[in-house]
């Protein structure tokens, strides 16, 4: 990467904003990993270095802020997976109980980090809806740019009248209009709601947003529900442990 004199001076001027990102967004040794903060502020200027050279105008230090994230979270990431891989290769019995931990420990804020750079590309106009519920939602949260805005079928206040109508679904208000959503499973209510959070911030009225929820349909082989002389829940595509859990989940209250 060459830099001409008007992009260096661009970068010499914004040094403080990699300190500043670092500041915002590592908050503990845990997140450091194989790196000092002074490596991160070294990664963090490569960062600064990217701006510069393709800044197109606009406010520079919001841009900046941007890419300098960027790097470091793409270093974190990289450094999570180093030590996991090579905390699982040490064989040491001493140490087993522990390394255990820390394996744990470092494939949780891998995961977090790779939630956390679905919002990278975020400004500070940009708004995203996380589950309260999510284990990464306080580092999501905290670590992305832009508003995260959280939500929970706990905490909330777009539903009412919620009545879990089984196989067929459930059944609810929003505000003074009557919802029949067609999706069973509490999941499946999580999910409506994060699409009536963002719907209600988008500005569309009760109805249009109960109109919608009504057409949903379920995909093929998740959560579909094949009637005739007895009923057959075809749950047969599940991506990942969580989705089999949930699924489970309802089984076991059929069941009982």
């Amino acid at each position: 990467m060459k830099l001409n004199e008007e992009m260096q001076r661009k970068v010499e001027e914004n040094l403080g904003l990699v300190h500043k990102v670092i500041n915002d967004k590592v908050h503990g040794p845990y997140q450091l990993g194989i790196y000092s903060r002074d490596d991160l502020f070294q990664i963090g200027c490569i960062g600064l270095c990217k701006a510069a050279a393709t800044d197109k105008g606009g406010n520079f230090s919001t841009y900046a802020y941007r890419l300098i994230w960027n790097q470091i979270c793409d270093a974190l990431i990289y450094s999570t997976r180093r030590q996991t891989n090579e905390t699982t290769y040490d064989v040491t019995p001493f140490t087993a109980e522990r390394d255990d931990t820390d394996i744990e420990m470092g494939i949780a804020l891998d995961q977090a980090l790779e939630k956390a750079k679905i919002f990278k590309h975020f400004s500070d106009g940009h708004i995203g809806f996380v589950p309260e519920t999510s284990e990464f939602f306080e580092y999501i949260s905290t670590n992305s740019l832009g508003k995260i805005k959280g939500f929970s079928l706990c905490n909330q206040n777009i539903f009412s009248h919620v009545c879990d109508e089984g196989l067929k679904g459930f059944s609810f208000k929003i505000g003074d209009t009557q919802v029949n959503f067609p999706l069973f499973g509490r999941y499946n209510l999580e999910n409506a709601l994060s699409v009536a959070s963002l719907a209600k911030e988008m500005g569309l009225s009760d109805e249009e947003i109960a109109k919608g929820l009504e057409k949903v349909t379920p995909l093929f082989g998740r959560g579909e529900v094949l009637t005739g002389s007895f009923d057959i829940i075809q749950d047969c595509y599940n991506a990942n442990a969580e989705s089999m859990h949930s699924s489970l989940d309802f089984l076991l209250l059929c069941i009982k």
